[in-house]
């Protein structure tokens, strides 16, 4: 669960098979997640962002995780394992 940078917030799953499901507020929305050879993570979505793909440097600080776009944090989460929220 997270709050991108607008102060909304979000659950995702990333499942093992390199797919994830995004919830938020009103809106859903499925795509696939790749690991760059620099540990970048990148998103691309079904509809959101136009199904452009995005990619992210994550930063650990403490429990918590920042996702960095083009120098700018865009989020904040955290993480527990499985689909606890049932996406």
């Amino acid at each position: 669960m997270g709050t991108n940078s607008r102060g909304t917030e979000f659950t995702v799953y990333n499942a093992p098979d390199g797919t994830f499901k995004l919830k938020m507020q009103d809106v859903s929305d499925i795509g696939a997640y790749r690991i760059t050879s620099d540990g970048q993570l990148c998103l691309k979505y079904n509809k959101a962002f136009d199904g452009k793909e995005h990619c992210y440097t994550i930063y650990k600080d403490g429990e918590t995780f920042r996702s960095v776009e083009e120098g700018s944090v865009v989020g904040t989460y955290t993480m527990s394992p499985g689909d606890p929220r049932n996406l």
